[in-house]
């Protein structure tokens, strides 16, 4: 599951073609039970947005490609339900140097991604606008990256983003088995900042643990990312430091926000090639 948007669910996975297999984007409404499934074009390194316009309601699918230790910038290309076909879209961001988490948040029709510069050893939050289809980055981000990541692109993993209610949030480690939680602020302003929230310490939490957040800010936690199987859903209270279970028992969660739509109630059940 990537993400949420306008009660559409986007779906990541492959068709069932051993022979001619491909990667399979899937736009689904749980309300109606309707799904449209749309093959993307393989490439060696793609990122996946996704998100429905709020001025036309349109789902898109936006597609970042680039080969992996080749000099050419990437490219990215924009699927939108209503034409039914992929076109090229500018890219204004610098992308050749950057590393993407596969993870995103839409908020307020804008796709935010977590990115780890090649250059300057620092995280940054790159954005695509569904609306005028523009690139940019939030430049304040000013959160530093820990002296033993410096170097290591790979470890972007051991960061991440969420959202509470429709605010950006953003995780970082804290040490080794703590995560530092912070928010980011418009206060109507062209170039926003952040603020910590809260740090979860001594409670075996780390980044990719933390799946989600009620909307009273507590964070949802997936303990069977680092013990195994067969374990249960916790949210965390950051005022009392307690961890309390849900009932909610499983190998492996994914959590988003949700609200219901008739969108794809006048589309028919369709691959599209």
């Amino acid at each position: 599951m990537l993400d949420c948007s306008h009660g559409l669910v986007c779906l990541l996975g492959y068709t069932r073609d051993r022979v001619k297999r491909k990667k399979l984007v899937v736009v689904w409404n749980p309300l109606i039970g309707k799904s449209v499934g749309i093959e993307i074009p393989d490439r060696a390194d793609i990122v996946i947005g996704f998100g429905v316009c709020p001025k036309t309601s349109d789902p898109k699918i936006l597609k970042i490609s680039r080969f992996v230790d080749s000099e050419a910038e990437a490219t990215a290309e924009v699927f939108t339900l209503s034409s039914g076909a992929w076109r090229s879209v500018l890219m204004n961001t610098p992308f050749k140097s950057l590393h993407f988490r596969n993870t995103q948040v839409v908020i307020d029709g804008v796709i935010y991604w977590l990115a780890y510069d090649d250059i300057t050893y620092k995280l940054r939050l790159c954005s695509f606008d569904l609306a005028s289809e523009e690139f940019g980055e939030v430049v304040n981000i000013n959160i530093a990256v820990p002296y033993y990541l410096v170097g290591r692109p790979r470890n972007i993993c051991m960061y991440n983003i969420s959202k509470i209610n429709e605010s950006l949030i953003v995780l970082t480690p804290d040490g080794f088995c703590d995560c530092n939680v912070w928010m980011m602020l418009k206060n109507g302003v062209s170039q926003p900042s952040f603020t910590k929230l809260f740090t979860l310490t001594d409670v075996d939490v780390d980044v990719d643990s933390m799946i989600g957040f009620r909307k009273n800010g507590q964070p949802i936690i997936d303990h069977s990312k680092t013990r195994g199987f067969d374990c249960e859903l916790k949210v965390y209270e950051p005022c009392s430091k307690r961890i309390n279970g849900l009932g909610i028992y499983g190998s492996a969660f994914m959590m988003t926000s949700y609200t219901e739509s008739l969108l794809l109630l006048n589309h028919s059940y369709s691959v599209i090639h």
